[in-house]
């Protein structure tokens, strides 16, 4: 099959996992058309899960002084990291390049308790036209 004769699309997943545990919880997933907006909705999702795991102290669905601030590079921060990431033009550019040339690319982040990872990846996908159902018969006794 050519490459002309497959379409391309983009696999986006947003997971979290314990360490030194082979399982995931999956937080969300997508399926990008193009390379631009499989990076498109990493950084979304990567905004979604820094706003939750690192709240600004103004933040309005949160009590009065229930946040406190703690000294940096005390502890992992992985809000900060994927936050970084998602307002860090440059790192989104390698992101769409290597996506373009047919590589995966995961942004990933830890704390003592989880991991987790934003990550895309191509899948070629044969054409509508060619795809075919294979149906079991009886055999004839």
């Amino acid at each position: 099959m050519t490459r002309a004769a497959t379409w391309m699309r983009f696999w986006c997943e947003l997971s979290a996992s314990a360490p030194g545990r082979p399982s995931r919880n999956v937080l969300g997933l997508h399926l990008a058309p193009t390379p631009r907006l499989a990076v498109r909705w990493m950084r979304e999702q990567a905004e979604r899960v820094a706003r939750a795991l690192d709240p600004g102290p103004d933040t309005p669905w949160l009590p009065p002084a229930c946040l406190r601030p703690v000294r940096a590079g005390s502890v992992p921060d992985p809000g900060s990291v994927i936050r970084e990431w998602a307002r860090a033009e440059a790192e989104r550019e390698n992101a769409l390049r290597v996506l373009r040339e047919g590589w995966s690319y995961t942004v990933a982040a830890r704390d003592e308790t989880t991991h987790y990872r934003l990550t895309a990846w191509p899948l070629v996908l044969p054409p509508a036209g060619e795809l075919r159902v294979y149906r079991r018969t009886r055999a004839a006794a």
